[in-house]
């Protein structure tokens, strides 16, 4: 349980951090946050210092580090961030199955920020090729509509 609570920290941070809303999962539980802030706070006085933080940060990365090579291999590395999306994935889930029945439906989902379909469509001909679904990974905004 301790390794667990451990390794919530490391994916708690950047998620508080980035105020993740609307379409995306929720952020973590009150419940996980909570836990992690218990860890952090070793002395128990309510507040978290940088040492803490550090500290904190240092034990999870040293639980990670199951070989104890004082680093994290691909394989180490990949095992921490197994963890942090399962966490994820079981409080969106939570967030997500509105009627508590153990699935997730597609109405219970919201929908997508912005219809991905036409805003992949750059040239909007009705089919998306290849490389107008490619440009937003690129960094590519889709092309605009040309004449025809």
């Amino acid at each position: 349980m301790r390794k667990t609570m451990l390794l919530t920290a490391v994916a708690a941070a950047p998620l508080l951090a980035a105020g993740v809303a609307g379409a995306m999962p929720p952020p973590p539980s009150p419940a996980m946050i909570t836990a992690v802030f218990e860890e952090m706070d070793t002395d128990r006085d309510g507040r978290v210092t940088r040492a803490e933080f550090d500290a904190h940060h240092a034990n999870v990365v040293g639980a990670a580090d199951t070989d104890g090579s004082g680093g994290l291999s691909l394989e180490e590395f990949r095992a921490l961030d197994a963890e942090r999306a399962r966490r994820r994935a079981d409080d969106a889930f939570r967030h997500f199955d509105r009627d508590g029945n153990g699935e997730v439906t597609l109405a219970e989902l919201p929908p997508p920020p912005q219809p991905p379909f036409a805003f992949l469509d750059g040239d909007r001909d009705g089919a998306l090729t290849l490389e107008e679904m490619l440009a937003p990974a690129r960094g590519q905004a889709p092309r605009a509509p040309g004449p025809r």
